[in-house]
């Protein structure tokens, strides 16, 4: 089980964000965000730094940590 690809799509769905709008508001690599959603590529850790900063998501719940899907946010806003 892929569980980055995971988290990033239960991120995706609870925000109701397009891979696009992914990808514009991460400064990731559009190509790059397909790839990992479709588990052809896992993440750079540089890439998922940038996720984590971008979606004030942690990079450990990124990771897969953590016992169940909740979304583990850096802080709350």
């Amino acid at each position: 089980m892929n569980s980055t690809k995971n988290r990033i799509q239960i991120f995706l769905d609870s925000k109701n964000w397009s891979q696009y709008r992914f990808s514009r508001e991460t400064g990731v690599d559009a190509a790059i965000v397909s790839r990992i959603l479709n588990g052809k590529c896992e993440p750079t850790v540089q890439t998922l730094r940038k996720i984590a900063e971008a979606t004030n998501v942690s990079p450990e719940w990124l990771l897969g940590f953590g016992t169940d899907n909740k979304i583990m946010f850096l802080k709350e806003d």
